[in-house]
């Protein structure tokens, strides 16, 4: 290929900017040229012969032949053509062993670019005879001196040819004339060809006859013999004709069937491109070959390079992995693979269902693999919040229950204390002790209502005093706080009350009070404050209160995680629907809680609440 690219590098760059520039090139005389004689047994007699064409193979296997017959035989050969003619003919030169640089440089090969030298003879889309003899005249007479006085010269011209495909009729059939009229006058052996599909219409049948009768020999697509014989020829014109005939036929059905397969793949590709999903297609190795365009955007990948030939199951979490591979060996072994894990795409979670079929080979065999990926984050959030409900109400009825259960001996157990109080001539000592008694009883009552996490004042909203509530809450958990020696320390407003349902505000300190407890360590510390403040984003009036406790904190996951339905750190005593209750509460009744908290030398959370002043 080294050689053909010099054809274009080399002599032929020189016999371009020659003939642009108009400068004549050695002429020689007319009467020093004697007629060509045969070139080979298959190019008969000097003449004008035309080879008609059906494909380009066909037609550079005939200028092989034809040039190389002429350059084997040491004589000299012009070519213009089309570039992608003119390489391709170098190239098969070269497969007969020419040294093709060698014979350009002797000035013996000769190629010339169709479009450019027909150009330079062209006036108002027809050749104009002068110009035709001086540049084309130009051109044979520097063939000619290659061989000296007494040489031969093999031409191919594909100037008409383009003419034709240009729908300038007169002009091609006016070029032949010239041609022609240049043959007398000079002894060269020229070769014309048309491809077969100029002349595929029924109406080409007359002009046809003309473009046969302007040459001494026509050659058939398939044959390389010229025919000048006159009833022969008129018979290979009227084959010839039938055959364009049936294969503007085959090239219209062919036309047809490639129009619907184009539709077909650009309906296809319409799909995949519309499609939500992530469509991917494997090789056998479970390596990705294919994405389509919104899959990428989905999984926000740029550029699809980064990711082709990597391991589709690479994607997935270590802990996923090897179900992602057992979906492809499922679909290699000819079955579906499913698949259903999680992808971190921009910092989001987002879930996928994957299903992996096998794509088959027209043997039956597995040839690839299509992965169709849809993500289903809402639906699983749906399913979870789902089955969140079916266990809050299971946990609910179970409650309900209990705390049924509990109230009817409690009231007996109460009833029965009062009684013991009531008795005349009750000892002091066991007066007090029944006294405590009755208080540890009505705790037991609060608890159970307070720390099962369902109860739901239906109360209306009435105004509380919230120093006066936080010490009823803290009392209920005076025993606690002092078995772990716990210091209390209250800063509380005197002065601020609020407006909200007591049974709901009471359960909110209980749950945030006993979380604080069960955090802080031995010794340790509980900060309560109660104030005036407003909202952070709407500036609304309202009231802040702050629990803090130094107990060991929470990292971020389980920060993201405190306000979850069923999360719970403590694995063996905890519900994990404290704070979850909690928060449903406050927003209700358009309130809200914030959490801050850290781990280490100094540790510790604080729960921060918002209420409204009106509910």
């Amino acid at each position: 290929m080294q050689q053909v690219a010099g054809l274009k590098t080399g002599a032929i760059r020189i016999m371009e900017d020659e003939l642009a520039s108009g400068q004549p090139i050695i002429p020689v005389p007319v009467e020093a040229r004697e007629p060509l004689p045969f070139l080979s047994q298959r190019q008969d007699a000097l003449g004008h012969a035309v080879q008609f064409y059906e494909c380009d193979e066909v037609l550079i296997d005939r200028l092989s032949e034809f040039a190389g017959t002429a350059l084997e035989a040491a004589r000299s050969c012009v070519i213009v053509a089309a570039p992608e003619h003119r390489a391709s003919l170098a190239e098969a030169l070269i497969e007969r062993g020419l040294d093709i640089p060698k014979l350009i440089a002797a000035g013996r090969f000769i190629a010339l670019d169709a479009a450019a030298l027909l150009e330079q003879f062209m006036v108002h889309d027809g050749p104009s005879q002068v110009l035709f003899q001086n540049v084309v005249g130009r051109v044979l007479d520097k063939a000619f001196a290659s061989q000296g006085r007494h040489g031969h010269v093999a031409v191919f011209g594909e100037m008409v040819a383009l003419l034709l495909t240009a729908e300038k009729r007169d002009a091609a059939l006016k070029l032949e004339k010239m041609w022609n009229e240049l043959a007398r006058q000079n002894t060269f052996h020229l070769l014309c060809a048309y491809p077969m599909r100029a002349f595929s219409r029924r109406e080409d049948a007359a002009f046809f006859g003309e473009i046969c009768a302007e040459h001494t020999h026509v050659a058939p697509c398939e044959s390389y013999s010229g025919i000048a014989d006159e009833s022969q020829k008129l018979l290979a014109i009227s084959e010839l004709q039938q055959k364009a005939h049936t294969l503007e036929t085959e090239l219209a059905r062919r036309e047809k069937a490639e129009a619907a397969l184009r539709k077909s793949e650009e309906f296809a590709q319409r799909i995949v491109e519309s499609s939500v999903d992530c469509i991917k297609v494997l090789d056998t190795e479970g390596r990705i070959i294919y994405m389509s365009p919104p899959g990428q955007r989905a999984l926000d990948i740029a550029d699809v390079n980064e990711i082709l030939t990597r391991p589709w199951a690479d994607f997935w979490d270590d802990a996923d992995r090897a179900r992602a591979w057992a979906a492809v060996e499922t679909a290699k072994a000819g079955g579906v693979g499913r698949f259903e894990g999680p992808l971190t795409i921009k910092g989001a979670v987002t879930w996928w269902d994957v299903k992996i079929t096998p794509m088959l080979h027209v043997d039956g065999s597995v040839d690839r693999l299509l992965a169709i990926s849809r993500e289903n984050t809402e639906l699983r959030l749906a399913h979870t919040a789902l089955m969140q409900s079916e266990k809050l109400a299971m946990v609910g009825k179970l409650a309900a229950t209990v705390a049924h259960e509990i109230n009817n001996p409690l009231e007996a157990v109460t009833n029965f204390v009062y009684l013991a109080r009531m008795s005349p001539g009750l000892p002091e000592e066991v007066g007090r002790g029944l006294e405590i008694a009755d208080q540890e009883l009505a705790r037991v009552a609060a608890i159970a209502q307070q720390t099962l996490g369902f109860y739901r004042d239906t109360s209306n909203p009435q105004n509380i005093p919230l120093a006066e509530l936080m010490r009823s809450v803290i009392s209920v958990y005076d025993r606690k706080l002092k078995s772990k020696k716990l210091q209390m320390e209250l800063q509380l407003d005197e002065t601020v009350s609020i407006l909200a349902r007591k049974g709901d505000l009471k359960q909110v300190l209980c749950n945030l009070l006993t979380n604080a407890i069960d955090a802080a360590s031995l010794n340790g510390r509980i900060v309560l404050r109660v104030r005036r403040s407003h909202h952070r984003q709407s500036n609304a009036q309202g009231v802040r209160i702050t629990m803090a406790d130094n107990g060991m904190g929470m990292d971020t996951e389980t920060r993201k995680k405190a306000f979850a339905a069923f999360f719970t750190t403590k694995a063996e005593i905890g519900t994990g629907i404290g704070l979850w209750v909690t928060k449903n509460l406050l927003e209700r009744d358009g309130g809200s809680i914030a959490c801050r908290s850290r781990k280490g030398e100094r540790s510790g959370t604080v729960m921060s609440i918002y209420l409204p002043l009106q509910v």
